[in-house]
């Protein structure tokens, strides 16, 4: 299995402004769009940040069920 992050995107819910606002999706297979295994929408509006945190999570091969534990470091930091 190769386990890859990656980013999502979607609206925010402010319904105002609708600013893009992003998350983190795990995959069980780089390859195939619908092997989604854990994802966690809305979390910022800072993409190169949360890029920043995606690599990490693939690099240190980061098992899904730590994915929340992450999250919430990365919003609390």
């Amino acid at each position: 299995m190769k386990l890859v992050y990656r980013i999502t995107e979607g609206a925010s819910s402010a319904e105002e402004f609708k600013p893009l606002c992003y998350g983190i999706a795990a995959y069980s297979n780089a390859d195939d769009p619908t092997s989604m295994i854990a994802s966690v929408c809305n979390i910022t509006s800072e993409r190169i940040r949360l890029s920043e945190l995606v690599d990490r999570c693939n690099r240190l091969r980061l098992s899904p069920i730590h994915l929340m534990d992450v999250i919430e470091d990365f919003l609390f930091d």
